[in-house]
């Protein structure tokens, strides 16, 4: 059962959202803020402004370790597994660069 179905009541009354799920959009969430703080970073000139958005990046990264490390202990989540194999399929294709639109290669 997922977040929405919970939501609009697409499930039965005595069943709810599990903590397996909870940790799963906790971890995905938290991925998702770490790559945006990071590349916040990058394009912040600031000094003090920088300093605090590494710190928070910092505790970001330690509680996702943290939530990895309870949810591989609890079964619910395995970092080792290899990737889909789709994901395998497409990253063994070659990909080409499309030309510009005027025709020409920059140089």
């Amino acid at each position: 059962m997922g977040f929405w179905d919970f939501l609009l009541g697409n499930s039965s009354a005595d069943s709810g959202i599990g903590d397996e799920e909870i940790t799963g959009d906790l971890l995905k969430d938290l991925r998702a803020g770490i790559l945006f703080r990071a590349s916040a970073i990058a394009g912040l000139t600031h000094p003090e402004l920088r300093q605090i958005c590494l710190r928070h990046l910092s505790s970001d990264l330690a509680l996702c370790y943290q939530l990895a490390d309870f949810a591989t202990t609890r079964g619910w989540y395995n970092p080792y597994l290899p990737p889909p194999r789709h994901l395998i399929r497409d990253a063994a294709k070659p990909q080409a660069a499309a030309p510009p639109e005027t025709g020409q290669f920059l140089p």
